[in-house]
């Protein structure tokens, strides 16, 4: 990556521990990760810590995998201008405040739910899961090792919606999340 700042991506919310290791798994093929992205996970207790300071900012992206309102609308207006937001759509507080969002933060949505931007579809388990992962009229299959759950198909779908965001395609991801990592997820 040719930029000045890195990327700095923060997580937080339920399950924001395994989007974190899902997130570094799908980018750390294209960026080194600490040099040209920096994750942050945070717990929705620490949200007020959370700061940028003035002036022009690197790429900012937070990833909010659910939480209260209140921690939601603390860090939105804390956020630098031009910054993206990534909210899972299937939970209602984040579907509900997308609504209040600030016009100058792009949002993109995750989800299982009808009217997300990346939405999990046609889910099979057998010896591993797949599904499909439907984005702007795309569709492409996803394979991931091991029977999983809901989570980590949310995780997969955060990933990607920050892969998204840093420029890789669908089919990458796929074949990123589909790799035989040696460390587990």
């Amino acid at each position: 990556m040719n930029s000045e700042k890195p990327v700095i991506i923060i997580i937080t919310g339920r399950g924001g521990r395994l989007a974190n290791q899902f997130i570094s798994r799908v980018l750390k093929n294209n960026f080194k990760i600490g040099r040209d992205v920096l994750i942050f996970e945070r717990k929705e207790g620490e949200i007020k810590k959370i700061g940028f300071p003035p002036g022009k900012q690197p790429k900012t992206i937070l990833v909010v995998t659910g939480l209260s309102n209140i921690s939601y609308r603390a860090l939105l207006g804390k956020m630098p201008s031009g910054a993206y937001l990534v909210l899972n759509f299937d939970d209602e507080e984040s579907r509900e405040t997308k609504i209040d969002r600030r016009e100058d933060i792009k949002t993109i949505t995750f989800g299982f739910r009808e009217g997300a931007d990346f939405r999990a579809v046609e889910i099979n388990q057998n010896g591993g899961t797949n599904f499909k992962i439907n984005y702007q009229g795309s569709v492409v299959p996803f394979w991931l090792e091991k029977t999983i759950d809901r989570e980590q198909i949310y995780a997969a779908l955060a990933a990607v919606s920050v892969g998204t965001i840093l420029g890789l395609n669908l089919v990458q991801m796929s074949e990123f999340l589909k790799e035989k990592d040696k460390k587990a997820i």
